[in-house]
């Protein structure tokens, strides 16, 4: 009988919005015999590298994959950048390729100076799980 020594945890990591990768790790695990063995990260999900480039005369943040187009798409008034719309076709949803277009988005505003109105609920939603981007909201 194969006992496990709980909690399982699933990991989630990101670098710059670049990189995603997804482990399942334990402790140890106990084996038959009683033995004790500590076992290494398993994969989840193939490791996946995005990144987006930026169109200014479209006012767009895009990730081309698979021959498939995922925008962000922004308006620019005064120094306020108003993000409007996330789209990633539903091929290629749950790869984190929007969140790659918003940290793309939110990295391309601060190195301007401006301030980022978050009208997409996405780029709301990607802005309260990143508390290091609460310093872009505009709040007039």
């Amino acid at each position: 009988m194969l006992a496990a020594e709980l909690p399982w945890t699933a990991c989630a990591t990101a670098i710059n919005g670049l990189f995603h990768e997804v482990r399942l790790r334990s402790q140890s695990v106990i084996v038959p015999g009683g033995e004790s063995n500590n076992c290494s990260d398993i994969d989840l999900m193939p490791q996946l590298t995005v990144s987006a480039s930026h169109q200014p005369d479209h006012s767009r943040f895009v990730v081309t994959m698979d021959g498939k187009v995922c925008v962000l798409d922004y308006q620019l008034v005064g120094q306020v950048m108003h993000t409007l719309h996330t789209a990633v076709p539903a091929a290629l949803q749950g790869r984190g390729i929007a969140a790659t277009l918003v940290a793309a988005a939110l990295a391309h505003a601060r190195s301007q100076g401006w301030r980022v109105r978050p009208v997409c609920s996405y780029v709301q939603a990607y802005m309260q799980r990143h508390p290091e981007t609460q310093d872009l909201l505009e709040t007039r």
